[in-house]
């Protein structure tokens, strides 16, 4: 072996969730794993929706012996059967993956070589933005420091969930992901900076990463958001935000102002874009709007700066 050669013999755990995806969209993010450059993984799948047939169907035709199949009696969400995934994987690392996505087919390989010179605990990589029919529709790119990622992460998404490449211990040392709505990466994010884990993004276009047109309600994005900003202003005692102080804060009032700022938002954003005048007035009298405006002016300065346009997720 070469001086410096990094040798690709350890077992990497690959861990993903089914639940509605079309049989393309599955097909193709199952057959751009089991092609990785990088062979020696296990590939573990969890069917989040029992009642398809057609999920069922397509996962029983899978034939790979790397491929092992979990079955959730019913629909337990994304949280609990990545977790359940996380106790039958036998890695060393772990690798994430989503069922309507597409990596590049060295992305694992890179990933693992990178964590490993580099002596880092979890990576992503960049990503390319894809539609429904496969055309790329933008590039993001993300922070490739820990450095960078602490300076970001309090303004939003810094490591695409799906490209998650880490050590086993960092998912362990965690106990996997917790309940929290909508932020369960972002969160997860938080407490491995928070325990001193050392976090990059290799600086190349590992995934393909698919924008679908049903995606998160405008409704639900607005929820992700206050809940993401209220992680993000307890980030220093992350772990002391248990899922029920979380549960407490979204009966709150103060929970309640921020989403009915976020609409008003997104009411005066559709006002201006429509030359609608009585929104402009309606920005100009809300105070506390103006200063959810601002704030979102600063945010998108540094989404610019260290992330770019498309991706503002969790």
């Amino acid at each position: 072996m070469k001086k410096g050669k990094i040798k690709m013999e350890e077992l990497i755990s690959v861990i993903m969730s089914v639940y509605n995806e079309t049989e393309s969209d599955l097909s193709q993010s199952i057959q751009s794993i089991l092609k990785q450059t990088y062979k020696n993984i296990e590939f573990i799948i969890v069917d989040d929706n029992p009642e398809n047939n057609r999920i069922k169907e397509i996962l029983l035709q899978q034939t790979d012996p790397r491929i092992k199949i979990i079955y959730n009696k019913k629909n337990m969400g994304l949280v609990y059967s990545l977790n359940e995934a996380l106790k039958h994987a036998n890695g060393k690392f772990i690798a994430r993956m989503d069922a309507d996505d597409v990596s590049v087919k060295n992305r694992i390989e890179n990933e693992y070589k990178y964590l490993t010179k580099q002596k880092l605990d979890l990576v992503g990589t960049w990503i390319e933005l894809i539609d429904d029919q496969n055309k790329n529709i933008g590039k993001i790119k993300f922070p490739t420091t820990t450095t960078g990622i602490i300076k970001q992460i309090r303004f939003g998404g810094c490591m695409a969930h799906p490209t998650w490449f880490g050590k086993y211990e960092v998912f362990s040392s965690l106990n996997g992901y917790r309940e929290i709505s909508y932020c369960e990466d972002y969160d997860f994010l938080l407490r491995a900076i928070n325990k001193g884990y050392k976090l990059a993004n290799v600086p190349y276009y590992g995934l393909n990463y698919r924008i679908r047109k049903n995606g998160i309600s405008l409704s639900n994005k607005n929820k992700q958001i206050v809940i993401m900003r209220f992680l993000a202003h307890n980030r220093m005692n992350i772990d002391l935000v248990t899922e029920k102080i979380l549960e407490e804060y979204k009966e709150s009032l103060k929970y309640k102002n921020e989403l009915l700022q976020l609409r008003e938002y997104e009411m005066s954003k559709e006002g201006l874009h429509n030359h609608q005048f009585g929104a402009i007035i309606q920005v100009l009298k809300n105070k506390n709007l103006y200063k959810y405006l601002y704030e979102k002016f600063i945010s998108a300065i540094y989404r610019k700066l260290y992330v770019g346009k498309g991706y503002d997720g969790c």
